[in-house]
């Protein structure tokens, strides 16, 4: 999974939990800019 975008560190936070604990995923990317 690859997660990339202009997000708050808390929605980055939630976003890779989502991620992470999604059934199939086996590995998690993320490429953030914060806004905060």
């Amino acid at each position: 999974v690859y997660l990339l975008g202009l997000v708050k560190k808390q929605e980055a936070k939630d976003a890779v939990e989502l991620a992470r604990t999604t059934e199939g995923a086996k590995k998690v990317v993320t490429v953030f800019e914060y806004l905060d």
